[in-house]
């Protein structure tokens, strides 16, 4: 709890002031400031509002402010303690050196100077002057109190006294954030649009790219065609050659079978190979894709029975809603009518009261010797007066005590009410609660059971995935054990065969010239076989495809970002804008104002008074609007208006007004002050009146230290210092 505790207010050449004048603001005092009009009484307590905020409680300021008579050197102070922080104000006008100009201390050390710094600090640490002049003093010259002010007025006090200026900031802060993300979505929007164009050009260029590759391909295999051809004339004049050595053309083409037996056998083992490989990539991507197929029917029947019980819940959900607020404007609707009753049953006992204590002065009079008129006091020849009057009064009392019995039995009827609607809420919640409880069990069995079947699904692909891969490998490893076995015993053979034809040197310088012709073409032939097509601008275009797609979908992707924080953003802007939380927190605040004011009302003029606040007002089309409205009533005169009240009245019903907003701002922003300034509180009051204000004043007293102006001494106010300015 935050505690502001004034300790200290000081003038000096102001208004009337002209020497030094100091009261020091004691704990637990109620003090009376007495002496005829024009003297400057107000002006004294008037010092503290013009020492924080640079102005009275009349609007003057300035030059209105200093003595007339010495016209410089105006000065005026006012201490006070937040929690364990001694703060002071000093305000100048006119002053030597300092001339026109505001300091506020913290603990001896200047902190704020002037009055662009010192205000705005002011009414931060302590209040802002509109709250000061509606919860803190009752000055006589205010233009208008809280009753009298215009719906934005009441609305700008309420949102001052429940702290709602942080949500003006709120919703700038999100209306900028909203217009940030907008703008960055934009930007997102356009490099998107800009990564999407480079895409397409970059697709193009891969397409002329691929052209390029094939073009290329196929002159490399016209070339291969033609030294394949070269290539076997050259092997067909060798084998012409090798014919004339009949001795050894067997083992040659032999040799040469031999040959191509392990060739075709090694490029059979590598085709088994890449066969198996193939069969195994098709099977595992056959997997992933039923794999994939079966999450996304999981994931739709899901999001199926999601809908369906979210459609279940909310409708449970709703007729709770429906169920509570039904019950709240019944409930709410006994409570107003048990309340009147017990307003108008406390009005009665008070009458009631007032006429026994009148029927034991006559029952007096009667017992008596002589026959005294307790009314007027003058001597009667006989008591029949008497008699007659205490009749009418018995008979009055009678009338009274049956109405009271009426009201008695209305409240019993309502406590009666109220708890059979309570035990019905009690019993209808407990319903609704079981009857929502099976929704969510049901729904989430269900769920189990379609993620277990899932997982069922994906274990019998995966064993599938095994068995099939297990069947490729066993048939891999037949054909491979056939074409080794080939494989090796052509290579055994081959190596007897070679060593024959080592002897055939001879034979081999013949046929070297041609040997060397069928190398050159083989080179050749290899060269252009291993010549490979420059695909780097294909590859780089490939990669900048990816590069481009990738970035489209991350620009996407923050694009959907931003939009969902756009969305929340506008949101939070509507819940901070006026219509939205700050609306609320005022309605919520009425009941506990029209509880305080009840309270104090009661006290002030013995429940003859109700005031209430409402934030609806009805217009004359029978229409209602956001207005925040005070209703008075007059119980005896069943006036309903202010217009309709006397000066008195108005002030009674001004006087609880202050004191409920200064309860509601404690209770709200958990501030305690220590002071409570009227100014002419009394004016206009009977002396009835009077003692029921003085008695409430006086018991507001016990924690605080309260100042009370009046043109007159006030002896049913039992002050505890009166300063009588003769």
């Amino acid at each position: 709890m935050k505690k502001i505790q004034f300790q200290k207010v000081g003038m000096k050449n102001y208004g009337p002031y002209i020497d030094p004048l100091e009261y020091k603001i004691e704990p637990n005092t109620l003090t009376l400031i007495t002496g005829p009009n024009g003297i400057g009484k107000t002006m004294s307590l008037d010092a503290i509002p013009y020492t924080l905020y640079g102005i009275r409680s009349n609007g003057a300021r300035g030059d209105d402010v200093v003595n007339n008579k010495i016209k410089k050197n105006c000065r005026t102070w006012v201490e006070f303690k937040i929690n364990n922080d001694l703060y002071r104000v000093d305000r100048y006008h006119k002053y030597k050196k300092l001339a026109n100009t505001v300091t506020l201390k913290k603990n001896g050390e200047v902190i704020k100077k002037g009055q662009k710094d010192v205000l705005p600090e002011v009414e931060r640490i302590v209040l802002p002057r509109k709250l000061f002049m509606n919860t803190i003093m009752f000055g006589q010259k205010v233009k208008d109190f809280f009753t009298d002010l215009t719906d934005s007025e009441k609305k700008d006090i309420f949102r001052k006294v429940l702290a709602l200026d942080n949500y003006l900031n709120y919703y700038e802060k999100a209306k900028a954030r909203t217009n940030e993300y907008k703008q960055s979505a934009q930007t997102f929007e356009n490099e998107a649009n800009v990564n999407a164009r480079l895409l397409v050009e970059t697709e193009n260029n891969i397409i002329e790219q691929t052209a390029k590759r094939d073009q290329f391909t196929s002159e490399k295999q016209r070339k291969i065609n033609d030294f394949k051809k070269q290539l076997n004339e050259e092997k067909k004049h060798l084998k012409g050659l090798q014919l004339r050595f009949k001795d050894y053309s067997e083992d040659e083409a032999r040799l040469q079978l031999l040959i191509e037996t392990i060739t075709k056998a090694k490029s059979e083992i590598e085709i088994v190979n890449q066969k198996f490989n193939s069969r195994i990539d098709d099977l595992n991507n056959a997997s992933r894709i039923k794999i994939l197929e079966l999450s996304t029917q999981t994931n739709d029947a899901i999001s199926k029975i999601n809908e369906e019980y979210s459609h279940l819940s909310d409708l449970v959900k709703d007729e709770i809603n429906e169920a509570t607020e039904s019950f709240n404007k019944e409930y709410n609707k006994e409570i107003e009518n048990k309340h009147k009753a017990e307003v108008a049953l406390t009005r009665l006992l008070a009458n009631l009261k007032s006429l026994k204590a009148e029927e034991t002065k006559y029952l007096n009079a009667l017992s008596s010797d002589s026959a005294i008129c307790p009314t007027c006091n003058q001597s009667l020849v006989n008591k029949d007066h008497i008699e007659k009057k205490s009749a009418e009064i018995v008979d009055k009392i009678f009338i009274l005590n049956k109405s009271i019995s009426k009201y008695n039995s209305q409240i019993e009827g309502f406590e009666k009410t109220l708890k059979v609607l309570e035990n019905y809420r009690d019993t209808k919640l407990v319903e609704m609660k079981n009857k929502l409880q099976p929704l969510l069990d049901d729904k989430y069995t269900k769920t189990q059971d379609v993620n277990t079947k899932l997982d069922a699904a994906k274990e019998q692909v995966n064993v599938l995935l095994n068995v099939k891969t297990n069947e490729f490998q066993t048939e891999q490893n037949k054909l491979l054990e056939a074409l080794k076995i080939s494989y090796t015993s052509s290579n055994m053979q081959k190596h007897v065969v070679e060593e024959k034809i080592t002897k055939m040197k001879e034979i081999e310088k013949l046929i070297s010239s041609q040997t060397e012709a069928i190398n050159r073409t083989t080179f050749l032939l290899d060269k252009v076989d291993e010549t490979l097509f420059d695909d780097t601008e294909l590859k780089r275009a490939e990669y900048k495809k990816q590069t481009y797609e990738a970035a489209i979908e991350k620009l996407n992707n923050e694009l959907s970002g931003l939009v969902k924080k756009t969305d929340v953003c506008e949101f939070w802007k509507q819940a901070f804008s006026q219509t939205g939380i700050p609306s609320m927190l005022i309605d919520e605040s009425v009941p506990f104002m029209n509880e305080k004011v009840s309270e104090y009302l009661d006290k002030i003029s013995n429940g003859r008074y109700i005031v209430s606040f409402d934030t609806l007002a009805e217009t004359k089309s029978g229409e209602f609007r956001d207005k925040i409205s005070v209703h008075v009533l007059d119980t005896q005169t069943q006036a309903n208006s202010r217009l309709q009240f006397s000066g008195g009245q108005t002030r009674l019903v001004d006087i609880a007004t202050i004191l409920t907003l200064g309860d509601l701002q404690s209770s709200v922003q958990e501030v305690e002050f220590n002071i409570l300034l009227f100014d002419e509180i009394l004016d206009s009051l009977d002396d009835t009146n009077i003692g029921y204000v003085s008695k409430v004043i006086k018991s507001l007293a016990n924690d605080k230290s309260i100042f009370i102006i009046s043109h007159r001494h006030v002896d049913q106010l039992e002050a505890d210092e009166v300063y009588n300015y003769a």
